[in-house]
């Protein structure tokens, strides 16, 4: 059953593929070539208050895809809570890499396992949302017997797996994502920042 959400995308989908005058295919092309178009055109699937155009979206969806293409190896986002961080890098982003690689393994690690959950599970709605397969949905399949909420792989050879910092150690993926890795009283301790960065290796 189609939610509001996923309707709402699809009448913004369908207006942009008429000022593009392009087919659902030439649109998903061009979705997977960009994660900054992704972003716009995936952002009312997830339900929340419309997303504003702004300059540090466009920043930050610009590096997330440099990271991903491996033009860089490493990138560290700083930037106060609330300002779409988690949303770009571990919801948005790893359904925008499936749609181009989908063979890609993921392993998201956070300070706490319920964050890191969270977003895992808000990632993987994105993925089974009808916008998201009716552009994609030919491409790869969820892995039968592993689609949790914390743990999914897909017929391609792609997995994502959640795990927090200190443990997942026998997990191995070619991207690891820290997003929050001490929370936010811990922030200044050299001692945590030490464990965060003896774990990621």
């Amino acid at each position: 059953m189609t939610s509001l959400a996923e309707a709402l995308a699809e009448v913004e989908s369908a207006i942009e593929r008429r000022e593009h005058s392009e087919t659902l295919a030439e649109e998903a092309a061009r979705l997977s070539g960009s994660f900054r178009e992704f972003v716009y055109a995936a952002w009312p699937v997830l339900g929340f208050r419309p997303l504003v155009p702004s300059w540090h979206i466009d920043a930050l969806t610009d590096h997330i895809q440099a990271a991903y293409e491996l033009l860089l190896s490493r990138l560290i986002i700083t930037i106060p809570p609330g300002y779409l961080k988690s949303t770009m890098t571990s919801v948005l982003g790893p359904a925008w890499l499936w749609t181009r690689r989908p063979d890609a393994q993921i392993v998201s690690a956070s300070h706490s396992d319920d964050l890191a959950t969270r977003d895992t599970r808000r990632s993987r709605a994105v993925m089974q949302s009808s916008w998201y397969q009716s552009r994609w949905g030919g491409q790869w399949a969820f892995s039968s017997d592993e689609n949790l909420k914390t743990r999914y792989s897909n017929d391609r050879g792609g997995h994502r797996v959640r795990t927090h910092v200190g443990g997942g150690t026998g997990d191995r993926g070619a991207i690891l994502q820290l997003d929050d890795p001490h929370n936010a009283q811990e922030a200044h301790s050299e001692v945590m920042m030490r464990a965060a960065l003896d774990w990621r290796g």
